[in-house]
């Protein structure tokens, strides 16, 4: 199963609930949480100053998601840059 975390962080920084957005999304709940939590979790290490490697790993998510969670954090977080 594909999972939108693209569209489901847009939601989230949009200040959508984690429970209207698993609904609106068709995604299970657990799943919408653990996305905003991985998210979160990237977030706050970029602003420590962690590199992309050192990020996947701590987290615990593939270098591709990484990157993807990356490229949203500066999206909605332009003071991280």
């Amino acid at each position: 199963m594909i999972i939108p975390r693209g569209l489901i962080i847009q939601l989230y920084n949009r200040g959508l609930a984690d429970e209207d957005i698993a609904r609106q999304m068709r995604q299970n709940f657990g799943t919408v949480k653990s996305c905003i939590k991985d998210y979160e979790q990237v977030t706050s290490l970029l602003g420590q100053g962690y590199g992309i490697d050192e990020i996947g790993q701590t987290v615990g998510i593939p270098e591709r998601t990484a990157l993807e969670y990356l490229s949203l954090a500066y999206r909605f977080n332009p003071h991280l840059k």
